[in-house]
């Protein structure tokens, strides 16, 4: 049903369940991307899946601007994603080498799954994912944690200011924050309440502010977890190009954001 779409941004049809996987969580959704046959296919889908917005990100998103600003910001938020998404398909479709595989599918006869297979086979892929991801988000949170702690990532927001005060506009602490959402996309939003000393975050940050933070870490690779799994799917050089071009559109699409204000918050 999705082939005729999917062809239009470089994928086979079957690339289709990887992206949805993706709104729940990227990590496993990345893993499942080993259906496609071409590494062309694969490098495509690992890049899109990283935007997609996984529950971490949704729990950012609603917490900040769904909360604050309304609903129909936080639509608007996920609307944005989703035509990055479409437009960096149809860059990566045209510049990259090689051609869409065909739509030719072996289709297995519907059967009713037996129960007993089904949880065995969900466990394998569940403790693959636990072993795999949890061991990199802890040892990730405590290096984090400990940076903080001493006040070394206080000394790195000074430096950083012009990146976040002068093109984001946002406070010069909150780089503590997009961070930290390197490691844990939910512990961003903790831990700029903990910055802001307050849980009303309009008395920190300005609408706009707000929003433009939503959506730079609603953009940007979701946690070390998912850029793990993208060394293990493709190799440190595509994983390192992924997440630094996840970084860069996040930053210029949240300096447009924030230099224009096309929404007058």
């Amino acid at each position: 049903v999705m082939d005729s779409a999917m062809h239009r941004i470089g994928l086979h049809g079957r690339a289709v369940v990887p992206l949805l996987g993706g709104f729940g969580c990227n990590v496993p959704a990345i893993m499942a991307t080993r259906v496609l046959t071409t590494r062309r296919e694969r490098l495509i889908s690992n890049f899109l899946i990283t935007m997609v917005p996984c529950s971490a990100r949704t729990a950012v998103i609603l917490g900040t601007v769904g909360y604050f600003l309304g609903v129909q910001y936080a639509l608007l938020i996920y609307g944005i994603i989703l035509i990055l998404i479409f437009i960096v398909g149809l860059v990566l479709n045209r510049f990259l080498r090689g051609r869409v595989s065909g739509m030719i599918m072996e289709m297995p006869p519907l059967r009713l799954p037996l129960l007993r297979p089904l949880l065995s086979k969900t466990w394998m892929r569940m403790k693959h994912f636990i072993y795999f991801a949890a061991p990199v988000l802890i040892i990730g949170s405590l290096v984090i944690g400990a940076l903080h702690v001493s006040g070394a990532l206080a000394a790195i927001a000074e430096p950083l200011s012009p990146l976040t005060s002068g093109w984001l506009g946002l406070p010069a602490v909150t780089i503590i924050s997009l961070l930290y959402g390197f490691i844990r996309k939910e512990g961003a939003l903790v831990l700029l309440v903990a910055l802001a000393g307050t849980s009303n975050l309009l008395e920190f940050m300005t609408p706009l502010q707000l929003f433009v933070f939503a959506l730079v870490v609603s953009i940007y690779v979701p946690c070390a977890a998912t850029v793990a799994a993208l060394k293990q799917e493709l190799g440190w050089k595509d994983a390192v190009l992924i997440t630094a071009g996840t970084f860069l559109i996040a930053l210029l699409v949240g300096g447009i954001f924030n230099h224009l204000n096309p929404l007058g918050l």
